[in-house]
């Protein structure tokens, strides 16, 4: 007997793709989502019963009984790409957390200043960077 999709189920595949495990997500909106592993972008969904149509070939009936095939969705392949190319054993730091640490951190009040001020303007750079290549 089975269990009624009333909650997320979330699953990770041992599927890779550009070397990242692919995530799956039974949604409560009757929906199947992918996404790679480690993203939080680029998550592709379709709906259960259309998912369903599609393998098993479903012809639609238009208003004047007409019978047609379903045309079929072009596959699209999922591909992220990366401006640079990231050394997988480089650590990488959040400015917004390094800047919330620097807060906290327990040091004299002029280099917490100095050294918040050295993060904004990475912060601000980073949001220049982006909107140049928005354009």
């Amino acid at each position: 007997m089975a269990t009624k999709l009333d909650k997320e189920l979330i699953r990770e595949s041992t599927v890779k793709y550009d070397d990242r495990e692919i995530v799956m997500t039974l949604s409560t909106d009757q929906e199947i989502k992918f996404k790679l592993k480690g993203m939080k972008s680029g998550e592709v969904k379709i709906s259960i019963e259309a998912l369903y149509k599609q393998l098993i070939g479903f012809k639609e009936v238009n208003d004047d009984e007409e019978v047609t095939p379903i045309e079929p969705k072009v596959n699209k392949s999922l591909s992220i790409v990366n401006e640079e190319k990231v050394d997988k054993k480089r650590l990488l730091i959040d400015l917004d957390d390094l800047r919330s640490l620097n807060v906290v951190t327990a040091m004299d009040l002029q280099t917490k200043i100095k050294f918040d001020g050295i993060i904004v303007e990475l912060i601000e750079n980073e949001k220049e960077k982006r909107k140049i290549l928005k354009k």
